[in-house]
């Protein structure tokens, strides 16, 4: 059996009335990509942003690799092995590709008083900033700028930051937003490399790439989880189509 290293019970988080996540029920098995759709609105987001420490839940729990998470600050559960990207990059577009993964390496560290020593004498973080710049095929932009980069590029360098602090979970949010065809597949073909060492939450609105790509796939609408199950499952589910898909015919 499959164990599982993220799970959320009877999770909620509310704004005023609205219920923005609902008493959800999740489990994200050790080394899966499960994705998590659903229309706008539907509490994708929110619920990345409790899994990552952005937001704390009003009531039930999220618990990683058996403890308690729910109302860490994201910097400790980053430091727990989670790490998370954004809709939109979260990078420092005045730094080069290799100080934004050095600093993502380094801020991965139990202790960060070492700040008097320079850069060069920290050749593991030296080490694993190029690693996962390399592994994101972004290691020829080496000395480029981040704000100099593409699109596409920039999403790549902000998960190659998140890599570098070598975590083993990965929450993903949209990384396919806004990409062209060619970028699109560049993404896919890194998600699948990740896949093969993390295991991945992933949202996402192609659905083309997320039935490509997940493992599991879990279905959000107004707060709460429809239906969770294989791609083939949603994809033949009655309740999904009415619901997201947007296909009320019978499968074929």
């Amino acid at each position: 059996m499959t164990e599982v290293i993220l799970e959320t019970r009877a999770l909620t988080r509310r704004f005023g009335a609205l219920a923005a996540v609902n008493n959800v029920t999740l489990s994200f098995k050790k080394g899966e990509m499960h994705a998590v759709i659903g229309p706008n609105g539907a509490g994708k987001s929110t619920l990345i942003n409790l899994l990552s420490g952005d937001l704390h839940a009003d009531s039930g729990n999220i618990t990683y690799q058996g403890s308690d998470i729910d109302g860490l600050p994201p910097d400790r559960i980053a430091r727990k092995g989670i790490g998370r990207s954004y809709q939109k990059t979260n990078i420092m577009g005045g730094f080069t590709c290799f100080k934004n993964c050095w600093l993502g390496a380094y801020a991965a560290r139990a202790s960060r008083m070492g700040f008097f020593k320079p850069a060069s004498a920290y050749q593991d973080l030296n080490t694993r900033a190029e690693q996962a710049l390399e592994l994101c095929g972004m290691l020829r932009r080496r000395d480029r700028t981040a704000s100099s980069l593409s699109h596409g590029e920039q999403h790549r360098l902000e998960i190659a930051m998140m890599l570098a602090a070598g975590p083993q979970l990965l929450l993903l949010d949209e990384p396919l937003a806004g990409m062209g065809p060619d970028e699109t597949l560049h993404m896919i073909d890194l998600l699948k490399k990740l896949s093969l060492e993390h295991t991945i939450v992933l949202i996402e609105h192609d659905m083309d790439a997320v039935f490509q790509l997940a493992d599991t796939i879990s279905v959000m609408v107004d707060g709460e989880v429809l239906e969770t199950g294989t791609p083939e499952k949603i994809k033949n589910s009655t309740a999904v189509r009415r619901a997201y898909l947007g296909n009320q015919d019978e499968p074929a």
